[in-house]
């Protein structure tokens, strides 16, 4: 447990670091001569060396860990991909790296690193947030998240680049790396009405927006009208890439969800969720002159109903909501610099503790309990085990 906790602070504080002095060092350019740093600043790119190191070391780190990595073996070893369902560009990447014979640390590194790069690219014009980014990224739920679906997580990262093209109304580029997407996970082909939904001007009152989410928070409860739903039209979701997942619900007594206690986990994200969504009018105001903002909370709002709402049912059905995951940790980051800019300390520290205890909690609970025993939280490096 201890090297968990050591790996994923350290890295957490050396990319807040990185970001922190990117920012400064931005700050202190465009005082002087008006203009920005690239992306491809030294900072950025030691962070994505970091970031797809820890990722490319790691041993059954994440639940899809084994799989992915006895497929590539496999593919390494024999020449044959075990699994047909692969998109294109995934299928065709791996068999370049399998081709040359390239260790799986490389290729684990390569596509944590091509997510790293496009989250980062995406928020190229806003330093501001990457401290509380890096920070988030690794001692919240999203590094785990990331290195869960490998395919799927590399498109969130690419949509996160991609909003830009909404706020600008280019349709066409943003159509193109659509379908582009959907050569490495076909369920991407759900970001096309994205772009009409985020440029819509439905205003909703704050207390509506907050009420809109307690309604789904406790609609989630209660899952039945899902099943229903389901039932009638879950065919659909087998055109986005997830009708493999049809047994998952279907059974002999007719659907099945999961069971969700309210336990510290579920009540972090709760208030993380609710916090951002209370906090939002205030940093709009804060950062009035950002004109992303606003399409970044939309999407993130996206994801904060649809995560309650889908809280009790079946993973694969959470999985189309978690394109909006990414927007929720960069709320966080708005929020985590508004409240540093504007001197309110006390709800400072107590948001930040909010959104970086998710690991440690996941590793106390490993640690403590049996039953968590073969949870893939724990940072494992694979030459310890091979």
């Amino acid at each position: 447990m201890l090297q968990s906790v050591l790996v994923y602070t350290s890295v957490g504080l050396v990319l807040f670091y990185l970001g922190r002095h990117i920012q400064q060092r931005e700050a202190k350019l465009m005082a002087t001569t008006g203009e920005t740093l690239p992306f491809y600043s030294w900072e950025i790119i030691l962070s994505i060396l970091i970031f797809g190191t820890v990722a490319g070391l790691r041993y059954h780190t994440g639940y899809d860990h084994a799989s992915y990595l006895n497929t590539y073996l496999q593919l390494k070893d024999t020449g044959i991909l075990s699994r047909q369902d692969f998109e294109p560009a995934f299928t065709l990447v791996s068999k370049l790296f399998a081709k040359f014979g390239l260790h799986f640390f490389f290729y684990f590194a390569f596509w944590a690193a091509l997510e790293f790069s496009l989250l980062y690219y995406g928020l190229r014009k806003h330093k501001k947030l990457l401290p509380w980014i890096g920070l988030c990224l690794m001692l919240g739920p999203y590094f785990l998240h990331m290195m869960n679906t490998l395919r799927q997580g590399v498109v969130e990262c690419l949509f996160v680049a991609m909003v830009p093209l909404i706020a600008k109304r280019k349709i066409g580029l943003y159509l193109l790396l659509t379908l582009f997407a959907m050569t490495l996970h076909k369920s991407s082909l759900i970001l096309l009405p994205v772009y009409f939904i985020a440029l819509s001007r439905i205003k909703i009152d704050a207390k509506w927006s907050i009420g809109i989410v307690a309604l789904c928070f406790i609609l989630g409860f209660f899952p039945q009208w899902i099943a229903f739903l389901l039932d009638k039209f879950g065919y659909a979701l087998t055109y986005v890439g997830y009708g493999k997942y049809d047994h998952v619900y279907h059974n002999s007594n007719g659907f099945y969800f999961r069971e969700i206690t309210l336990g510290p986990i579920t009540l972090l994200a709760a208030l993380v969720k609710f916090s951002i969504v209370v906090a939002y009018p205030k940093v709009k105001a804060y950062f009035k002159e950002d004109k992303m903002l606003p399409f970044f909370f939309r999407l993130s709002y996206i994801y904060i109903c649809y995560s309650f709402l889908m809280g009790k049912t079946t993973h694969y059905l959470l999985r189309p909501g978690e394109y909006f995951m990414p927007f929720l940790m960069i709320m966080a980051a708005y929020v985590l610099s508004y409240l540093w800019y504007s001197k309110k300390t006390k709800y400072f520290f107590a948001f930040l503790a909010v959104n970086c205890i998710y690991i440690f909690v996941e590793l106390s609970k490993v640690f403590c309990f049996e039953g968590y025993k073969t949870m893939t939280v724990f940072y494992r490096f694979y030459f310890m085990y091979l």
